[in-house]
């Protein structure tokens, strides 16, 4: 689970990381972004939770003066010559993270591959587009988006679907429960397309859309809940979906009804398509 992935690290971000940071991105442990978070009296990003308690930080101590000392080391953060004093954050390093913990709009990327799952935030503020992600457990990844273009090509990369769309007959599209389609899902990650496709054809799916969805993946199949929200600086944020399954022939797009978000239509849909849907989640977010 994502909370397993941001599990608490004592340590500083590991030697084979450092390469990474540069001024277009920032890598570190999640005690060196809680000692960053902390000295510039920041909110948690959305992907943190809350802030740990009193006594969770002090339980903290050693692992935030390792922090220290590690952020020092890269030039990420700038010691004061009065002990007194509070350490002045890199620029860029302290841009990111404020950026992060301040959005006013977020997509979050779920991915599901092989059973393996990574999440990503891709957060706006004003003009300001970052990319969060946890490159391994307990390490953290910012990274400066151009614009929300570069946003829509970030999610694309990952996303990874087909370009064509098979004939299918009959009609493709067909709407489900959200139940069904997970399990049905979880049968094809597992190589059991005949349970898949039981599980569909309960549904009432049409079989021609069944036999597209149940065909052998081109490649690892994946599915993508997209969850885009807004007003997340306000007191009652907004929020859209989508679902994105590939690996398959046919990418297929899943929309949630909006008055009654279990239930699901899938659709094949070219990877122009797709685009087109991941496009409108981030013009939607501001």
């Amino acid at each position: 689970s994502f909370g397993e992935e941001v599990a608490l690290n004592s340590q500083p971000l590991p030697p084979r990381f450092t390469f990474l940071v540069s001024l277009a991105q920032t890598v570190i442990s999640r005690a060196e972004l809680l000692l960053l978070i902390g000295i510039l009296n920041l909110p948690m990003p959305l992907a943190l939770g809350d802030y740990p308690a009193d006594q969770d930080l002090a339980a903290l101590g050693v692992a935030l003066a390792a922090a220290t000392a590690s952020l020092a080391a890269r030039e990420l953060l700038t010691l004061p010559s009065d002990p007194s004093a509070a350490p002045t954050p890199q620029p860029e390093a302290a841009a990111l993270i404020a950026d992060v913990a301040l959005a006013e709009a977020c997509l979050i990327h779920t991915c599901n591959i092989g059973g393996n799952s990574t999440v990503a935030h891709l957060t706006r503020r004003d003009t300001a587009y970052v990319a969060h992600s946890c490159p391994q457990p307990g390490v953290h990844r910012f990274v400066r988006l151009a614009d929300q273009a570069a946003l829509v090509d970030q999610v694309m990369s990952a996303l990874a679907v087909s370009s064509g769309v098979q004939e299918l007959d009959p009609a493709p599209g067909f709407t489900l429960r959200a139940e069904p389609l997970a399990l049905a899902i979880d049968a094809l990650c597992a190589g059991d397309t005949a349970n898949a496709r039981a599980r569909l054809l309960a549904t009432g799916a049409p079989v021609g859309a069944v036999n597209a969805l149940c065909t052998p993946a081109t490649s690892a199949l994946s599915r993508h809940a997209l969850v885009a929200l807004r007003g997340l600086d306000t007191a009652a944020p907004q929020a859209d979906s989508a679902l994105v399954i590939g690996g398959l022939p046919n990418a297929w797009l899943g929309a949630a009804d909006p008055s009654e978000p279990t239930l699901i239509t899938l659709t094949p849909a070219t990877a122009a398509a797709v685009q087109a849907r991941v496009g409108a989640l981030a013009a939607w977010m501001g």
